[in-house]
């Protein structure tokens, strides 16, 4: 009886097993009979979707085929003709968007063998271009029309799809050029020399040669050119090497300016003929003679220099002798040594006055007030300095409890020994002092220069 049941259970596995199999067989087939009902109503989204769905269970013919016409289907009616369309309205960016998921579409369906349309790539490239060429003859008669904004709107969107587009660089330059150009004129025309300047500096960098602006801007030059002859003005109670010092430190910070509109006169060649004009022994200028020396020298201008107050000092403090230890216990041998400090201060007061040459007014007057005070500090031994310690002690041949040795202060004292006064101090300070000075009566001209230059 039990083998009879064992016998019946085997003959029914089989049996099941082909109806299961004949039960997928008919979904597969259902499934794909689906999948060819929503391509034919043109849904292709879903049929697509079916179609990956059955060749992921098992790949068939009748399935890659399927997949292989939606695929088709889709590049035609999603991507080939909305992208043609899009070109003729001149929705470029669009349709370059368009074709980008369109690539990366086809890449996925490599499989199925499927390629992008034919001629689709050459037709919006042709497109771009024809529409970049309207765009161009738009902007050429922007340019003549005056509307340099127009233009460069139009050329720039030309650029944004060909770099190197036929005449776009000349186009685009002209935009540049007569604007420059334009507002140079008008500049020189209303006396405003430095606007005029910058306009046709641009112009240079773009094309030198471009109209008569070359000679433009050597006229804008010449018209605005403020020539400076530098003078000393002796006062007799100061040094005649730091009035030197002074002239020399101003006019070389003025030469170092950049400003086109400026020019220094050799000071030399200055001093030697405005010398011919001094007044007797007053070491001043009246107005009268300026006027003269600076025709003399073809100055517009005469920046007069003079050291008012001139006090230098310094101050030598001698702070005794100091205890300390040849070593770093109290036990080895006490010393002395010498300490020192050195302060050294200045006073100075420059006035600068600008002259116009031609009518001896003065423009520009200018005290400039500058105080500076520096000190150095050094200890002296005789011997060898490196063993010495700061320290303290109250007698010299016996130790008591209030002997120590302040290891702390080792290199703050070594410092001292080795930082001492070379004897040119005072003179450094000064040479400082001059430069520092320079600068800032440097800074009070170009302002004034600015000024009369617009």
């Amino acid at each position: 009886m039990r083998r009879g049941i064992q016998h019946s259970i085997y003959l029914v596995i089989p049996v099941f097993a082909a109806l299961c199999l004949m039960a997928g067989c008919s979904s597969y087939k259902s499934q794909l009979g689906d999948a060819k009902e929503y391509e034919e109503a043109r849904m292709y989204s879903k049929a697509f979707s079916l179609y990956s769905d059955l060749l992921a269970q098992k790949e068939t013919k009748e399935a890659l085929i399927g997949k292989k016409r939606v695929v088709e289907a889709i590049i035609r009616e999603n991507y080939d003709g909305p992208i043609r369309m899009l070109c003729m309205q001149e929705k470029h960016r669009e349709a370059d968007q368009l074709y980008s998921e369109l690539t990366v579409f086809v890449e996925e369906n490599k499989a199925l063998d499927v390629k992008e349309p034919f001629g689709l790539k050459e037709f919006i490239l042709q497109s771009k271009q024809s529409y970049c060429e309207g765009l161009y003859k738009k902007a050429e008669a922007e340019v003549l029309s005056f509307n340099y904004d127009g233009a460069r709107e139009k050329l720039q969107e030309i650029r944004s799809f060909f770099n190197n587009f036929p005449n776009l660089d000349y186009l685009e330059s002209l935009c540049e050029l007569y604007p420059n150009y334009y507002l140079a004129t008008k500049s020189m025309e209303e006396g405003r020399m430095r606007d005029a300047f910058k306009a046709l500096k641009k112009i240079e960098s773009i094309d030198p040669s471009f109209k008569d602006s070359k000679q433009m801007l050597e006229n804008c030059l010449k018209t605005g050119r403020i020539t400076l002859a530098y003078v000393s003005v002796d006062k007799g109670n100061v040094n005649n090497d730091v009035e030197m010092e002074m002239g020399a430190f101003v006019v070389q910070s003025l030469l170092e300016n950049k400003d086109p509109f400026l020019v220094m006169l050799d000071r030399d060649y200055t001093s030697s003929l405005l010398e011919e004009q001094k007044l007797g022994m007053s070491g001043l200028y009246d107005e009268k003679s300026l006027i003269q020396a600076g025709k003399l020298i073809g100055a517009k201008y005469i920046l007069l220099g003079e050291i008012i107050e001139y006090v230098a000092d310094q101050k030598l403090n001698d702070y005794g002798l100091k205890k300390g230890f040849l070593g770093k216990t109290i036990g080895d041998s006490k010393v002395k040594y010498r300490q020192w400090n050195k302060k050294f201060s200045l006073q100075i007061k420059y006035r600068i006055s600008m002259v116009d040459a031609e009518t001896g007014e003065t423009l520009f007057n200018a005290v400039y007030p500058l105080s500076k005070v520096s000190e150095i500090e050094w200890a002296e031994y005789n011997g060898d300095y490196k063993m010495v310690y700061p320290g303290h002690w109250n007698w010299e041949l016996m130790k008591t409890g209030e002997d120590h040795v302040d290891v702390s202060k080792y290199a703050e004292l070594q410092k001292l020994f080795k930082q001492k006064p070379l004897g040119n101090e005072l003179n450094q300070l000064r040479t400082n002092s001059l430069l520092e000075l320079s600068g800032t009566v440097k800074r009070g001209v170009e302002t004034k220069i600015i000024e009369l230059t617009p």
